[in-house]
């Protein structure tokens, strides 16, 4: 996107060993990093700007990407060529640059000197390419555990992963798919036995996903919007309370999570039941607790950014970087045999993990009320605040006082639903007591509901699809969050007045996140 706005005629793109080859340890087949023949693919969508298909091929009504997105198709693809190439390739471009050395945040392991170009002696390289547009179905498969709850009163949770992948996918997706599968048959064993859910479990296995997230966008927007962009009680995803998504669940042996601070209390209790599997302990003992904000790359994208539905991504992973074989052929059942998972034993704790975390949040009638922590979320928010007011370098022409007052506001309505939950989380059944019944009721509906609260209509400045004001895939910062993004980047490019204009919308929005929160 950067180079195509900047005028490059076609951009290469390779993984420098530093980020995933031998600078950090030994390569496929000997460990598991990329080796010098590895190619990393992907998608060149911009999905930053607008995630799903770029055309919005399956929208009834005459509706397009223009009125969804606020983009035209070619404004979220390049217009430009692009291919991936490894780094045993490009190492013949890079040295036959020159020009001035390039800086350290430039410079990667390979044992020559990198430059910022042009080439010596005038060299010039000839990319062709035979590029085509297709139109293809894409087919999501969904499996639904009815809970006991009835109507607006169940609050559906959904699990997710997507099954389509860059040449063999051992890790990503299929590493997910497997674990998905698991979980459904453990569920079904489950069923057989006489367990309900209290909420109703929706399975979902997404297609597309390499592409540009195409089937969960589409499912979302179809059951979550009702297509015309106007939510209605009738929308099959309106009270759903939680996305939970893995998609490359086992990469490497350090569990990490991303996701909507609500959820950090109740994946901190399920870790506690799943064991490590090298060391034997508790995965809450060796987790650090920080749930960090989601940005894009996965399926979750569309229920956090564009319908407000509290979403977490699991994964275990290298502790040091993305892992070596990504989007690769060399992503194989052998790599994740021989080392990325060898005796598959995070496979299961992973399926593990998922599987209770979804129970936990389902429900039971002897545990009616949902378990998401608001206080969790009025502390993010500040944090985010204070990350956004680091960023002022001494200017006076942003003022944050409207944004904390409404933080003040949430964080003293939270306080006091997580103590009518206290009150409330013993409650034996939803049927002994009608009028311990409603109040569960009317505080679920709460803890359910409230991320949705955040949402505005008009999206963030230039990217109406992404509709939270509190985290989103930065602009210029690929997968990777931004908290408060449309303050954020107003800040980082200098624009002060359109900073305080997003100040005034997060604090609009977080405002009525604590009013809808006070309500008795």
């Amino acid at each position: 996107m950067n180079a195509q706005h900047l005028g490059a005629a076609a951009a290469l793109i390779y993984s420098d060993p530093h980020e995933d080859g031998y600078a950090q340890g030994e390569v496929y087949p000997a460990g598991p990093w990329r080796p010098k023949s590895g190619v990393q693919r992907g998608s060149i969508q911009f999905i930053s700007v607008c995630a799903g298909d770029p055309e919005r091929a399956y929208m009834p009504h005459g509706l397009n990407a223009s009125q969804v997105c606020g983009k035209t198709r070619e404004e979220l693809i390049p217009s430009i060529p692009v291919l991936p190439l490894s780094w045993g390739d490009a190492l013949a471009y890079l040295e036959a640059l020159d020009g001035p050395e390039a800086p350290p945040s430039f410079r990667g392991a390979l044992n020559i000197t990198y430059r910022m170009g042009p080439s010596k002696d005038g060299l010039k390289a000839q990319l062709s390419v035979h590029n085509r547009f297709q139109r293809s179905p894409v087919w999501n498969v969904i499996a639904t555990i009815p809970g006991t709850l009835q109507g607006s009163e169940d609050q559906p949770v959904i699990l997710g992963n997507h099954r389509d992948a860059w040449v063999f996918g051992a890790a990503d997706p299929n590493s997910g798919t497997a674990q998905l599968i698991e979980v459904a048959i453990g569920l079904g064993k489950l069923l057989k036995a006489g367990w309900r859910p209290l909420r109703s479990i929706i399975l979902t296995s997404w297609s597309g996903e390499e592409y540009g997230l195409l089937g969960s966008t589409a499912w979302g927007e179809v059951h979550g919007d009702g297509v015309d962009g106007q939510r209605s009680a009738a929308a099959r995803l309106a009270n759903v309370s939680a996305y939970i998504n893995v998609d490359t669940g086992v990469s490497g042996r350090s569990f990490g999570a991303s996701g909507t601070a609500s959820l950090g209390g109740v994946l901190q209790e399920v870790l506690a039941h799943v064991k490590d599997p090298a060391t034997g302990k508790p995965l809450s003992a060796l987790w650090g607790g920080e749930l960090y904000a989601l940005g894009s790359g996965s399926d979750y994208t569309v229920f956090i950014d564009h319908l407000g539905i509290p979403s977490v991504d699991m994964h275990f992973s290298p502790e040091a970087a993305t892992y070596g074989v990504y989007h690769s052929v060399y992503d194989s059942f052998e790599w994740m045999d021989s080392v990325g998972d060898p005796g598959f034993h995070y496979h299961r704790a992973m399926s593990q993990l998922w599987g209770l975390l979804a129970m936990r949040l389902s429900g039971t009638a002897s545990a009616p009320v949902l378990r998401l922590n608001v206080t969790h979320a009025a502390e993010a928010i500040q944090g985010y605040i204070r990350s956004a007011m680091q960023l002022l370098n001494g200017t006076k022409d942003v003022d944050f006082s409207s944004l904390l007052s409404a933080s003040a506001a949430f964080t003293t309505a939270a306080t006091q639903v997580m103590s009518e939950v206290k009150a409330l989380q013993h409650t034996p059944s939803l049927s002994a007591d009608q009028g311990k019944t409603q109040a569960v009721l009317s505080l679920n509906r709460k803890l359910g509901l409230v991320e949705r609260v955040f949402l505005t209509t008009e999206g963030l400045p230039g990217r109406k699809w992404f509709r939270h004001p509190l985290q989103a895939p930065g602009l210029y910062t690929g997968y990777a969050a931004q908290t408060l993004p449309g303050i954020e980047h107003a800040l980082t490019t200098y624009d002060y007045k359109e900073a305080q204009e997003q100040v005034e919308v997060a604090a609009g929005r977080v405002q009525a996140a604590a009013e809808f929160l006070a309500v008795d």
